[in-house]
């Protein structure tokens, strides 16, 4: 954060957007149950889950913490609609800068996929794949 603050006047404005760790869509919820199982929980990152979401009292501790007043955090509803397994996943992937599977070896990443398409077709209905989460969006100011 120490970046922001170099950025940022006192009393400058942070507008941020993340992920709830609390609220995961299914394409998460999937990836979490397959990369629970070998080889993929033998990576630090697997085991996490969505290592760099939070929830809302950790985002509003983490913001206190570094120096920002909060003005304003909200929970909002984060809806995808997907044709399909590969669609979904190549939004999730674009979405996360490549970090979607990153920490995966090559060969692990591509048999990973495999499954979590196996798995996302499962949910697929004449309308595609629905994705229902929740993002946090939050405006702090600087001390």
């Amino acid at each position: 954060m120490w970046q922001i603050h170099r950025i940022l006047r006192p009393g400058g404005r942070l507008g941020l957007a993340t992920g709830s760790k609390e609220h995961p869509n299914r394409l998460l919820q999937v990836r979490r149950q397959v990369l629970s199982k070998a080889p993929y929980n033998a990576f630090p990152e697997s085991r996490a889950g969505s290592p760099h979401w939070v929830s809302v009292p950790e985002l509003v501790w983490l913001l206190d913490r570094n120096g920002f007043s909060v003005e304003k955090v909200e929970l909002k509803e984060n809806v995808f609609n997907h044709p399909d397994a590969d669609d979904a996943i190549d939004f999730s992937q674009a979405s996360s800068f490549g970090n979607f599977l990153g920490h995966l070896p090559d060969a692990l990443r591509e048999s990973a996929i495999a499954e979590i398409k196996q798995e996302l077709e499962n949910f697929r209905t004449a309308d595609g794949i629905r994705l229902e989460g929740r993002r946090i969006v939050a405006i702090a100011t600087q001390k």
